[in-house]
């Protein structure tokens, strides 16, 4: 009742300040024949909005680039192989991409390549290391090394968060490249 009575009220007093309004946008009356009018009061002027804070201006593109670290989306992650990424680089001609899952702990890979210079003769997931660092193997590839390899494995807690903190890479090897002929970091 009370809400009604006020919202009742307030139509009444902006009824009535519009009307004060439309009479004085008459026009002016001889002053001969009328006394002045006064004023109609000012209109409620509704509450502004607070100001949007600043946004913060834009870093330097290359700092923002070199402090990225890599950022994996969900449960899918991947890894481009070449024999640049090799520690030490190598000139072979050799490429490779690996697909990667994380389905809660369970990491499953397809990894396909081409142009090596020989048949593998084995394949990791080494780590903990960035690019251009070597580390031990935490995950050897069993089974058939043709292309593609696939396989799975159940993750420790440490392991995993290597894994998403990019500290893994793939490295496969040949007869001719003992110590990796092609290498990806998994991103």
């Amino acid at each position: 009742m009370i809400v009604r009575r006020i919202a009742l009220g307030t139509a009444f007093v902006a009824g009535a300040l519009a009307l004060a309004g439309c009479s004085m946008s008459i026009g002016p009356l001889p002053s001969s024949t009328a006394p002045a009018m006064p004023a109609a009061p000012a209109a409620p002027t509704a509450p502004t909005a607070p100001a949007a804070p600043a946004m913060p201006a834009a870093p330097n593109a290359q700092a923002a680039a070199a402090a990225l670290k890599p950022i994996i989306m969900g449960n899918l992650m991947s890894a481009s192989l070449n024999a640049a990424s090799s520690v030490p680089p190598n000139l072979s001609s050799g490429s490779g991409q690996a697909t990667i899952k994380l389905d809660g702990e369970t990491l499953s890979w397809s990894v396909t390549y081409t142009g090596l210079t020989g048949a593998v003769t084995a394949g990791h997931f080494h780590g903990p290391a960035a690019p251009g660092a070597n580390a031990g193997v935490v995950v050897p590839f069993a089974g058939s090394l043709a292309s593609p390899i696939v396989g799975n494995k159940v993750l420790t807690p440490e392991q995993l968060a290597q894994l998403r903190a990019g500290l893994w890479y793939i490295n496969l090897h040949t007869a001719s490249y003992p110590g990796g002929e092609i290498r990806g970091q998994v991103r």
